[in-house]
């Protein structure tokens, strides 16, 4: 997601951007139980949050990978799929 430009661009046109750290050493218990308990899906996970930070949607990202057998990392259409429909912003 920071190396396609445009799903960079769109990411600054329609939202917030805020990683949150869960590890072995921190595992940020109380935010991820106000998050819904995200980590259960695996990561990355992305959330859409609503202005008054009320989870909206929660995806596990494998389903915005390309699926195509020898590919790693995911599909910048799935991706701009994905934040257009968050955003509210058409395809074009």
């Amino acid at each position: 997601m920071d190396t396609d430009q445009t799903v960079k661009d769109e990411l600054a046109a329609g939202f917030e951007v805020v990683h949150v750290n869960y590890s072995k050493e921190n595992k940020n218990l109380e935010t991820m139980r106000r998050l819904g308990d995200p980590e259960k899906l695996g990561f990355p996970v992305l959330l859409v949050l609503s202005p008054a930070l009320e989870v909206l949607h929660t995806q596990e990202s494998g389903a915005l990978e390309s699926g195509q057998p020898g590919t790693v990392g995911h599909d910048p259409e799935k991706v701009l799929a994905f934040l257009r429909e968050w955003s509210g912003r058409s395809a074009g």
